[in-house]
């Protein structure tokens, strides 16, 4: 599921609501670092209900990964020079990754390929599988 749209229909309770979130996200950099900013907090994704015949906990992870880097983000955007935003952003960026990969890699199951990587060649994975444009609501 590596650089694409991941749907999901939940069942939480009474309610029925559909997920759809982006895994992963680009890296920020200078180009993307301006969008990152505008809608910090219009990213959400909220943890899906367990629905049996998915990768629902791979899917979990990966939204709380989101999540992180969203709350990074949040923390960075506020009121710091673009070059600051930039490098605060970055590190909110693979420190989630990094989180995520730890968490994978614990479970016994098929783990997302980039985790199986080390370092800069983890990030360049991820960077690699990440669709364009990743940042637009």
């Amino acid at each position: 599921m590596e650089g694409e749209r991941a749907t999901l229909q939940t069942r939480g309770g009474l309610a029925k609501r559909k997920l759809t979130f982006t895994f992963p996200r680009e890296c920020p950099d200078g180009r993307n670092i301006g969008i990152i900013c505008r809608y910090v907090g219009q990213r959400k994704s909220d943890p899906p209900d367990l629905r049996p015949g998915t990768n629902f906990k791979q899917l979990l992870r990966q939204a709380d990964a989101l999540q992180r880097m969203e709350d990074a983000y949040a923390k960075c955007c506020g009121g710091h020079n673009r070059w600051t935003r930039l490098h605060c952003a970055l590190a909110g960026w693979m420190n989630s990754l990094d989180q995520y990969c730890d968490e994978e890699l614990l479970v016994i199951t098929l783990w997302y390929e980039c985790c199986k990587l080390w370092g800069n060649k983890r990030f360049d994975c991820f960077t690699q599988a990440a669709p364009s444009r990743s940042y637009i609501p």
